[in-house]
């Protein structure tokens, strides 16, 4: 699996508590050199919280070894929903046109959690 992880630091004159990271994951594993099949298992919303669990975990771990008194909870965000994903204009322009996009069945999989 590939995983593209952005660190935000809060914003200037916003609150100083949000400090977040969004993780964008692949839908598909690696296979040698090359991609696999969709995984459709890794939707489901045992392994999310397990995850973000493992997340929390390391970065608390980080943060203690760091001398810091923060810390982070993993279900945050997650006890009654689960994040979307942002479409993008074109994949929105397919969507409403007929065509799935692989955006879209991630858009479909989350609110499923959620429903």
């Amino acid at each position: 699996m590939i995983a593209d992880i952005s660190l935000h630091a809060a914003a200037a004159g916003g609150d100083q508590r949000n400090i977040y990271a969004n993780v964008l994951l692949t839908m598909r594993p690696v296979e040698g050199s090359a991609f696999g099949r969709k995984a459709q298992e890794w939707n489901s919303r045992e392994l999310l919280i397990r995850w973000r669990a493992e997340w929390a975990d390391a970065v608390n771990t980080a943060l203690a070894d760091a001398g810091r008194p923060e810390r982070v909870d993993h279900l945050a965000g997650v006890q009654n929903q689960v994040g979307e994903p942002h479409l993008g204009t074109a994949a929105m322009y397919m969507e409403q046109h007929g065509i799935k996009t692989e955006r879209g069945d991630l858009l479909r999989a989350a609110r499923a959690v959620r429903s």
